[in-house]
């Protein structure tokens, strides 16, 4: 087994398999959290993402499953057709990725061209189907082939999304304790 190695991921599917949310803040929660991934530990090979190369230690066998974002997963079937992504029937973390550009930032003007030209309609769309990611970008979207939209690894069913949720900000003290239990695990 290969497992993400991003304290927010690991705790919080552990906390999804135990039915509470990826946000948690209660201490007893994060403490069954942490039991449960010291009883998948013995399993676990490593605790880094695998590569989605041909050269994947899922495509080569070095570990039969892989905590994996769903576009890594495709892109690791395109090496392999019998590696499967299931969604935890529990739900998951739903992603996001944002760009953005530092205040300080001394070429700001470029920046902002480079984020205008991603999110160009085509662009985005060839984006989109490059990382086997869904898109925010409407206009983007209508350009996608119907194949790929219906693709239910790059958009989860409705039901799969309602059991999902996105990260919130945690206090200090729990992003504290989840370090904490990042490194008892993987020291």
């Amino acid at each position: 087994v290969a497992m993400i190695s991003d304290t927010r991921d690991l705790i919080g599917m552990a906390l999804k398999a135990l039915g509470y949310s990826l946000n948690s803040t209660d201490p007893q929660e994060l403490k069954e959290a942490e039991a449960l991934l010291q009883a998948q530990a013995p399993a676990v090979k490593t605790y880094n993402y695998v590569s989605r190369g041909d050269g994947s230690a899922l495509v080569n066998g070095q570990v039969v499953m892989s905590m994996i974002y769903n576009g890594g997963a495709l892109k690791v079937q395109k090496h392999h057709d019998e590696i499967a992504f299931v969604l935890p029937e529990e739900g998951s973390n739903i992603w996001v990725d944002y760009v953005s550009v530092l205040s300080a930032s001394a070429n700001k003007v470029a920046a902002k061209q480079f984020i205008n030209f991603i999110n160009e309609p085509e662009i985005a769309a060839r984006l989109a189907q490059f990382v086997h990611f869904a898109t925010p970008n409407l206009a983007a979207d209508a350009l996608l082939p119907a194949d790929f939209k219906s693709d239910p690894v790059i958009y989860p069913s409705v039901e799969a999304l309602e059991k999902s949720e996105t990260y919130h900000r945690l206090p200090a003290r729990t992003q504290k304790s989840r370090a904490a239990i990042f490194s008892r695990l993987v020291n």
